[in-house]
């Protein structure tokens, strides 16, 4: 099998997020403002650019198509992609593909969702599923890795709880995040239960919004209006059928690949935005990235760590906990942070000194698998 992850240099010209929460929009509108918003990010005109991939998990069919309502993008390459909670990042993975392959020298990668449009609830499962047929949903499958977590490496439930302290407290700096207002750890382990131990605040809400990324061949990087960022090195791999939780995830192995197409390790990561659709996972993903030993995420969390400085600051966007989870959006979104980051140009939340910045998505919800997608990806500021 052909790994995947391959050394790109490939440059993020634009990026642009909607506000996530409940906008109240289809999301064909929030689409088109976040692609338009992101090409004019990126220092051109709607004419310059070549195709459109399109992600969304759970929204209407031809998403892209209805967005031509809205952009001036008839006539060109349009493509629709789903795939879980990974949408987005696999949007961003096929324009990657085109520019790579010289097919076009300006993608634009759109993610959009409107789950509280919609209705919201819970992501559902397909009946037909072996483990959702006896009752599992996402949250209680989240609580049983909890479970397992806390068992393994004695956590006390602080950590979870402090996950989400933190993911609020860095969303307060973030004006398009939808929970914004700060909770201590008692609010969240007071709040509603959902999946023992599992609480109300530990999982990702609901949210409406979308986000954009341009990626740009070369010849186009000296027109940028702001300091390229380079995606140097991505990934998109399905998960292995699992018979067991496993603490080899498809995480770890895939996430080494990137690094060394990279040409870096996790020691040079100072920021990383990844999925945290549940606290748990926050602490469990912060491992097996290589960003902390087994079993010690927790105490290090606890101990005031991941916010930079020497060490990865973790989600400086609030994450899914926090900014909200449009699923098509999530993977975009989190490269916008990253790239505003790497720019300088983040705001009250900016971090003093970024340097590497990695980026991580799942989706999943056919749970015999690991997960339905993983991406990985790292980013800096081109040379």
């Amino acid at each position: 099998m052909r790994p995947t992850p391959a050394r790109l240099g490939l440059t993020i010209a634009g990026v642009a997020t909607t506000q996530f929460g409940r906008p109240d929009l289809p999301p064909e509108q929030l689409a088109a403002r976040a692609a338009l918003a992101a090409v004019a990010d990126a220092g051109l005109r709607p004419a310059e650019v070549d195709a459109v991939i399109v992600g969304s998990a759970f929204s209407t069919a031809a998403l892209g198509q209805r967005m031509l309502r809205h952009v001036p993008w008839g006539g060109r390459r349009l493509v629709n992609v789903e795939n879980a909670c990974a949408s987005g990042s696999t949007a961003l993975a096929e324009a990657v593909a085109l520019v790579r392959a010289g097919l076009a020298d300006a993608v634009v990668a759109v993610g959009a969702d409107t789950p509280v449009r919609s209705g919201g609830g819970l992501i559902q499962l397909d009946r037909d599923d072996p483990v959702a047929g006896i009752g599992v949903t996402l949250p209680s499958l989240y609580a049983l890795v909890c479970d397992r977590y806390r068992a393994r490496y004695d956590v006390a439930t602080d950590a979870f709880a402090e996950v989400v302290v933190r993911s609020r407290a860095a969303a307060a700096a973030n004006p398009d995040a939808f929970r914004r207002t700060a909770v201590t750890r008692e609010d969240v382990v007071g709040s509603r239960p959902i999946a023992e131990p599992l609480t109300l605040f530990q999982c990702a809400p609901n949210a409406d919004g979308a986000a954009a990324v341009v990626v740009v061949a070369d010849r186009l990087r000296a027109r940028l209006p702001h300091p390229p960022v380079e995606l140097a090195a991505m990934g998109l791999h399905a998960g292995f059928a699992k018979d067991r939780f496993s603490g080899d995830s498809i995480i770890h192995r895939f996430s080494q690949a990137v690094y060394a197409a990279a040409g870096v390790t996790p020691a040079d990561i100072g920021v990383v935005e990844l999925h945290d659709a549940f606290a748990p996972g926050a602490l469990t993903n912060l491992e097996y990235l290589g960003l902390a030993e087994p079993g010690t995420a927790a105490g290090r969390l606890l101990a005031g760590g991941f916010r930079g400085g020497g060490e990865p600051a973790l989600n400086p966007s609030g994450g899914l906990l926090s900014r909200g989870h449009p699923p098509g959006a999530t993977g975009l979104a989190q490269v916008a942070e990253l790239v505003r980051q790497l720019r300088g140009a983040a705001g009250e939340r900016q971090l003093s000194d970024p340097g590497v910045a990695l980026l991580h998505t799942m989706g999943g919800t056919v749970l015999e698998l690991e997960t339905n997608a993983c991406t990985v990806g790292v980013l800096r500021l081109a040379i």
